[in-house]
């Protein structure tokens, strides 16, 4: 059976910071799955290191082109297919574009983004750009449970109390 109820986790690329590796699993494994969420945090399904890609960029422009291409195309993707975005913004994703861009797609597409802001002045240092994507936010894990809504069996997994297919596949 094909879950169709996924949930896309944007944030800073470094998931070799160890607070991050603990915040994004305490989101992605037990919030997101408790509310009936398959999560994607696109670094999971990947082995990027943030040393050896600064290292290629400056080594073999070519190829680093190449992988990010490949990095940002099969990320899209799956945040298309998504029922939702849970975004961390932090200082680091303010000196990026990713996550913005990540953002921007999900506010076009009609994807309902839940941020987790955790700056110093809260939303009075989000960027009014992203302010005007985002569907709702929050200050800590605890008020983000509070927003994100929870899926129902017939969303999560395309199958009515008769058995019958609701989605195609």
């Amino acid at each position: 059976m094909i879950h169709n109820g996924y949930a896309y986790l944007a944030g800073p690329i470094a998931c070799d910071n160890e607070a991050n590796k603990i915040l994004w699993s305490s989101i992605g494994c037990t919030l997101l799955r408790s509310k009936g969420y398959e999560t994607h945090y696109p670094y999971d399904a990947q082995e990027l290191n943030s040393e050896e890609l600064r290292e290629m960029r400056k080594t073999d422009f070519a190829a680093f082109k190449n992988k990010m291409a490949r990095v940002v195309n099969r990320d899209l993707d799956f945040l298309s297919q998504s029922k939702i975005m849970v975004c961390l913004i932090s200082e680091a994703v303010l000196k990026g574009t990713g996550t913005m861009s990540e953002i921007t797609y999900a506010y076009r597409k009609g994807i309902p983004i839940y941020a987790l802001i955790q700056l110093p002045n809260g939303i009075d240092d989000v960027p009014a750009w992203l302010c005007g994507c985002i569907t709702n936010y929050a200050l800590s894990v605890e008020q983000l449970a509070e927003l994100i809504p929870a899926l129902s069996f017939k969303e999560a997994w395309g199958w009515g109390g008769d058995e019958t297919l609701l989605c195609d596949y």
